[in-house]
């Protein structure tokens, strides 16, 4: 705690617990007022930042039809007590109140940039991300949303079947 608080704390207490020497009575005022001016003087108990520089780490984002995303989780400065997006997400995704996206997405959807907004009683902060869902391609050489593996080609008994799902 820095000096300046203690000693306003110090003359609070002396004011509101102190006796009058003059008439040597007890001063009976209201605690309820002490702690709500403790609390309103202590303003680095709380943060009070509004939710800035918001960001999502590997935007632009690629999503595949039909398989479970992990969850991006953004960084800000500031707590964030609610989220909404200017857009509607696709279609099994979600954004929750923390500005986590989640889900799996059951419906492509052509690259769409979101504006992300976070909100705390301090303000708000925002970024815009790029989401894309689209089908894995078999046989592109390339191991995406539900394939096992993916030898470049679509022919069966080579390692890997056809539909990219094993052997």
């Amino acid at each position: 705690m820095n000096k300046l608080f203690l000693y306003i704390v110090s003359l609070l207490f002396l004011f509101f617990f102190g006796c009058d020497l003059i008439s040597e009575k007890e001063d009976k005022k209201d605690l309820t007022s002490l702690v709500a001016i403790l609390v309103a003087t202590n303003s680095n108990s709380a943060n009070t930042n509004p939710p800035t520089n918001l960001s999502y780490t590997g935007s632009p984002f690629v999503f595949f039809r039909n398989a479970p995303i992990s969850a991006k989780v953004p960084t800000a400065v500031g707590t964030i007590e609610s989220c909404q997006t200017n857009v509607t997400m696709p279609t099994g995704i979600s954004l929750s109140d923390s500005c986590t996206i989640s889900g799996t997405a059951t419906a492509n959807k052509a690259t769409t940039l979101y504006t992300i907004t976070a909100t705390n009683r301090y303000g708000t902060g925002s970024t815009t991300i790029s989401i894309q869902v689209k089908d894995s391609l078999c046989g592109n050489g390339v191991i995406e949303g539900l394939e096992v593996c993916d030898d470049n080609n679509a022919t069966n008994g080579d390692g890997c079947n056809n539909t990219c799902s094993g052997a």
